[in-house]
């Protein structure tokens, strides 16, 4: 049977490297000529923010924000949740209609398709979804759910990088009180699996990977999340070759599969000094059965 590892790694190398991640908190937004940019906003707080990404394909998101009218009249925003431009697989080019879908609920009533704006940046190719909203005074609960997809890095086989912009939120009124970021991987993370995540105060608890931040003003991108890894289907070849070669350190081909996968994966470089451009379809599938 062909595995889903190995049409995965087709796909890694027909596309070399593509850039995917869904940007950023919720931001208080203008239109400027045919485009769309956040802007600051001194009168709605963001009280808290609660992240959840589920690994998949494609990714699947949900946010809620808690915010807080601090005035005594209602005040009209226009909220923006900013998604990149996915580049389509054949022809490697960015289709803006790849991007989405975003739904946003306010106060628990009934999810509302947000509108896509024109796109933001050509060179970073954001599109902006977005939704006008009166802010009644006091609290009002907002519910984001959208769909990313991971990037794919270049010259490492079978790894990804999700990201995900708090920068953003820092353009409501003062501190962000809370902010709990979690994204949530089909089985836990093994060692050697996360090949650079930030920021490191990061905690990694079974299949989860967790930042809680109190009381941040974010300005810049110190708070944004990023994190590189080697694809679930990848690390589950890895992990059984490493027990096939555990129980039986004597065969030449137990080794022989470890140190090709080890090659290929990037732990380990060749004497040459470089990496294999690849596995045979038969190499991987010789060890999935």
């Amino acid at each position: 049977m062909r595995s889903p590892l190995i049409k995965l790694f087709g796909a890694v190398f027909l596309t070399g490297f593509l850039f995917y991640s869904l940007r950023a908190d919720i931001a208080p937004t203008t239109f400027v000529g045919g485009g769309i940019v956040p802007k600051d906003n001194g009168v709605i707080k963001m009280r808290s923010a609660r992240v959840d990404i589920t690994w998949g394909a494609p990714c699947a998101l949900k946010a809620v924000f808690e915010m807080e009218n601090t005035t005594g009249s209602a005040q009209g925003v226009t909220v923006g949740f900013p998604v990149p431009v996915p580049y389509d697989r054949i022809s490697e080019e960015p289709d803006a209609k790849m991007a989405g879908p975003v739904a946003m609920s306010f106060n628990g009533k009934k999810e509302i398709v947000a509108t896509p704006a024109a796109v933001e940046d050509q060179n970073n190719n954001w599109v902006w979804f977005y939704k006008n909203h009166d802010f009644a005074p006091g609290i009002t609960t907002i519910e984001v759910t959208a769909s990313l997809r991971p990037s794919l890095t270049k010259g490492l086989a079978y790894r990804e990088r999700l990201s995900y912009c708090i920068e953003t939120g820092g353009k409501w009124a003062g501190a962000i009180a809370f902010e709990e970021v979690t994204i949530h991987f089909p089985e836990p993370l093994e060692q050697g699996q996360i090949d650079s995540i930030k920021p490191d105060s990061a905690q990694i608890e079974g299949n989860r990977v967790r930042w809680v931040f109190k009381d941040i003003e974010p300005r810049g991108e110190e708070y944004d999340i990023a994190i590189t890894y080697l694809h679930p289907a990848a690390m589950r070849v890895l992990t059984r070759l490493r027990g096939d070669y555990k129980k039986n350190p004597s065969s030449a081909d137990a080794a022989l599969k470890l140190a090709r996968h080890l090659l290929a994966l990037g732990f380990v470089y060749s004497n040459s000094g470089y990496l294999p451009v690849r596995l045979s379809e038969n190499e991987f599938r010789h060890c999935l059965d």
